[in-house]
């Protein structure tokens, strides 16, 4: 049989869910041992029923029901999550949900506030729609206030877009995430079940990066004010899940421009390569009057050649990193460097780099240095080449 609800409420629930440090679940039912089960069924007994006979009969009678939904509306819920092992305290608030029944799609509508004990805090609401049987599900708009630790101001976050699925992959169709003025849009196409494949391209439209960091506190002191305001870019990513290419990389701020390559790899993403060309590095606009160096005549504190204090190099145990960065050109006040390129290599606790430079001073140089923090004793070996520089460019006069 079909039973038609018109509509369900549910209004001022409140969830409190708490781990303790030992990991009990309040809301863990008791253990078989701990349940009352009354007194056993002996099967011997004539006058206890069979239970397979009333399992037959209960077969017997069942028959099919279903119910339609009209709307289901959540009114005002609050949900705590605790857990006293990680002190994570988690709290959604004011929570307001309405689904509404369209034929054989739906539309609904949602808005709260979560509050994490570190941070953040974000207060959302938005609108949807999609298919009853989440075969497409459309954001028409979801706003939000986030508010992030150490930051004066609040973060406007807005987000619309599309995802579709089958049993073997979701799509997403023109999703659109603004946050502050960073603009970030994404399509493409996610492998489910085994395959776990990946291939999705993200843009950055223009987007004005100088007003974002205004909002985190930090005011650029840049020696051109309109420095920082043009950022945008593309990214490609593809592979599985765990071997990752991006290719190609475009990012571009202002008149700088990087390009390239990167793949992830391994288990946990652990290994890193890289190809990246920076073009003609121009940081001019981006000193400013105070980073110039000034003559400082105070004498400096006394600071011991050996201590016992840690250098904190263990974590280049765990990396593995290969590749290089290129650039045509790189100009400072006062000084400008031909072509140049840094490689650099680490793996197993060795980290080996090597710098090359053209046009420093009318010469070129050659740096080399390698790392190793295998041992118990950190070894670092520096090697230097330099031909054809002008002692007159260092010093001129």
């Amino acid at each position: 049989g079909t039973a038609a609800v018109e509509a369900i409420i549910l209004e001022g629930v409140e969830l409190d869910m708490r781990i303790a440090a030992d990991g009990g679940e309040n809301w863990a039912p008791p253990s078989a041992r701990e349940a009352d089960v009354g007194d056993p069924v002996d099967a011997s007994d004539p006058q206890q029923p069979d239970p397979d006979s009333q399992n037959t009969s209960a077969s017997a009678s069942q028959t099919s029901f279903d119910i339609e939904l009209d709307q289901l509306e959540v009114v005002d819920l609050r949900v705590r999550f605790r857990d006293a092992r990680s002190d994570t305290d988690i709290d959604l608030s004011g929570l307001d949900f309405v689904i509404r029944s369209e034929g054989e799609a739906f539309v609904g509508a949602l808005g709260g506030r979560l509050d994490m004990q570190q941070g953040p805090h974000i207060a959302f609401e938005g609108d949807f729609r999609g298919d009853k049987n989440l075969a497409w599900v459309e954001i028409v708009d979801l706003t939000a206030e986030l508010e992030l630790p150490g930051w004066p101001r609040s973060l406007p976050v807005r987000m619309t877009g599309r995802t579709s699925r089958t049993d073997e992959r979701a799509d997403l169709e023109n999703l659109r995430i603004e946050i502050g003025e960073l603009t970030l849009l994404s399509s493409g196409t996610i492998g489910l079940g085994d395959a776990q494949t990946l291939d999705l391209r993200l843009d950055i439209p223009p987007s004005d990066l100088r007003a974002l960091l205004l909002r985190s506190g930090y005011s650029p002191t840049t020696a051109n004010p309109q420095a920082l305001t043009a950022l945008s870019g593309a990214l490609t990513i593809t592979g599985v899940r765990s071997d990752l290419r991006f290719a190609p990389i475009e990012l571009n701020l202002d008149a700088l421009a990087l390009t390239g390559t990167a793949r992830v790899s391994g288990t946990d993403l652990q290994a890193i390569e890289f190809d990246l060309d920076a073009g003609r590095l121009d940081l001019t606009p981006y000193v400013s009057a105070a980073d110039e160096p000034t003559l400082d005549t105070a004498p400096s504190p006394t600071v011991p050649l050996v201590n016992d204090e840690a250098l904190g190099l263990d974590a280049l145990k765990a990396l593995d990193l290969s590749g290089a960065v290129s650039a045509d050109a790189l100009v400072m006040p006062g000084l400008e460097i031909g072509a140049g390129r840094i490689e650099i290599s680490a793996e197993s606790g060795r980290l080996d780099a090597r710098l090359s430079a053209d046009g420093v001073y009318g010469g070129n140089i050659e740096l080399n240095a390698d790392l190793n923090v295998e041992g118990s004793t950190p070894e670092l070996g520096l090697r230097m080449n330099a031909a054809s520089i002008d002692p007159g460019q260092i010093a001129p006069g």
